[in-house]
């Protein structure tokens, strides 16, 4: 599977629609989906960081001017694009013509785009998704993810926008694996042991560029607060942020220990060592989230206002003001209020938590591979190549029963258990109409034990836990009475240990478990 980004960072952007890209694309490319970018030559791209993840770019020619400017816009960013959109999707088609592959996706995350360049453009993919957390112009595409917290489809069909799915809300929020694996240790921090800790650790992030120096006036604040020799200060800031020498200067004066990170790939660890944040409303707001961080809000952009009220209403976050307008004094009251205030603090980590959990990465992917496979019932024409498959040699060595198996035995096993309401037999077929592998589940009242087996010709595909990820759907939807999956693997079998674990299973004792 071939998927393409169009996405762009730079001053005037920011990094945060590369960076969300980047984590779809990460977690994709587990599943063996080869990933491809194709970006503008702003100041301030993260050219280096695609090429550092191993990812394919393509660069479009750096414009003129940043701001491209068209008195006749009919889109509120349409500035961004550097060019007219017209231009901006032919430079894109070329790319995907001297790509010269089909392209099963084309996904795209810019503000300045709407339905007249992906008319443009869609002739020469599969299908479109957009992603979007504005709700202001139209859009024709086939998938269309809106990660913004409490967002229905009625912001959408305002717009008259098309398309024939959606994923809306915080529970499709694209976080990278990192997060989930800190969420359980930062909310047993807050659950128990954060009320009789004494220390304040105090993260602060205000997004990979902050060209206003947010950061500065936050530490001004700060520097009015009696922050103890043993209390924290974390500040994370950006690959392209102008102002760090000025931050790392003004931090000396604190009594506080200070930590000052630049560029760094650790995020989520870093922000489970915190018991308060200060940031922007971005895409960070969902990282803080996912970890039951709490945190004092300061909108950056306009389109962080939605965001920042909604989560205000319910209780999750503080909100300090706009960066335009922020006032030192109502900054440092609403600080201190939150470092004294320990149950609030709690009460807000408690709010928080649940507005995303960490698994909107994977959710998303699942969703985009669910129609690459279909599923269809063994039948006795199937034995003879099932029995090439299951008497190969690499999948003998990995079976639990790893000498050779005589035909005859083979068919009248297979003809048996085909008779036996408890086995199901599934054979799998690719979107070429292959047949491509087996699945075998035995039941047993609630639970069933799966077995998975491939044609040895697409072996090292990555096709395992894309199948995994569609199969799951189908037990929920054909087997209703399974609530889990088990499925036993050879400890010295570590490909197939990796694609269960990448799938969502669980190792409990020796077995590895999904719970449906």
């Amino acid at each position: 599977m071939n998927i393409v980004f169009r996405v762009d960072a730079a001053q005037h952007i920011g990094s945060g629609h590369v960076m969300r890209c980047l984590t779809l694309a990460d977690e994709l490319s587990q599943h063996g989906v080869n990933c491809i970018f194709i970006s503008r030559e702003f100041e301030g791209n993260l050219f280096s960081l695609i090429k550092e993840k191993g990812y394919l770019l393509y660069s479009l020619s750096s414009p003129i001017t940043s701001l491209y400017q068209n008195p006749n816009q009919l889109v509120p960013h349409e500035h961004w694009l550097g060019v007219n959109y017209e231009v901006d999707a032919k430079q894109t088609i070329d790319i995907l013509n001297m790509i010269s592959i089909k392209i099963d996706w084309l996904i795209v995350d810019h503000y300045a785009i709407d339905s007249r360049w992906e008319e443009i453009v869609k002739p020469y993919v599969q299908k479109i998704m957009i992603i979007d957390d504005l709700a202001d112009r139209q859009h024709d595409c086939d998938l269309l993810l809106d990660q913004t917290y409490q967002r229905n489809k009625t912001a959408y069909d305002n717009n008259k926008v098309k398309s024939q799915h959606y994923l809306l809300g915080s529970k499709y929020c694209l976080l990278r694996n990192e997060f989930l694996e800190n969420r359980n240790k930062t909310l047993q921090y807050f659950d128990h042991e954060y009320i009789d800790d004494t220390s304040k650790r105090i993260l602060i992030s205000m997004g990979g560029v902050d060209k206003d120096n947010i950061t500065g006036k936050i530490l001004d604040s700060l520097s009015d607060i009696n922050l103890l020799p043993d209390d924290e200060l974390h500040i994370i800031m950006g690959k392209n942020a102008k102002w760090l020498t000025n931050i790392k200067n003004t931090v000396m004066n604190f009594k506080c220990k200070t930590y000052v990170y630049h560029d760094i790939r650790n995020v989520a660890e870093i922000m489970s060592r915190c018991n308060l944040a200060i940031g922007a409303g971005g895409t960070t707001t969902w990282e803080r989230c996912s970890l039951g961080l709490p945190s004092i809000i300061i909108s950056i952009a306009e389109n962080q206002n939605l965001i920042i009220e909604e989560l205000v209403k319910c209780g999750a976050s503080w909100f300090a003001g706009r960066a335009t307008s922020l006032n030192k004094s109502t900054l440092e009251s609403i600080i201190k209020h939150a470092i004294f205030d320990k149950f609030s603090l709690y009460s807000l980590s408690k709010i928080c938590r649940d507005i995303c959990d960490g698994y909107g990465t994977k959710r998303v992917v699942n969703i985009m591979l669910s129609n690459e496979f279909n599923f269809d019932f063994i039948t006795e024409d199937d034995i003879p190549i099932l029995y090439q498959w299951r008497n190969h040699e690499h999948t003998r060595k990995m079976s639990f029963n790893s000498s050779p198996i005589i035909y005859q035995d083979h068919v009248n096993w297979m003809k048996n258990k085909l008779k036996d309401e408890s086995f199901v037999f599934l054979k799998i077929i690719n979107f070429q109409q292959e047949t491509i592998g087996c699945i075998r589940l035995f039941l047993n009242n609630d639970e069933s034990e799966i077995s998975i087996y491939l044609d040895p010709d697409k072996l090292g595909e990555g096709l395992g836990s894309r199948i995994l990820c569609q199969f799951t759907p189908w037990v929920k939807e054909n087997l209703p009475q399974i609530k889990y999956i088990k499925a036993r693997i050879k400890s010295e079998n570590k490909a197939s240990i990796k694609v269960f674990e990448r799938s969502g299973y669980k190792m409990i004792s020796s077995d590895y478990i999904l719970n449906l």
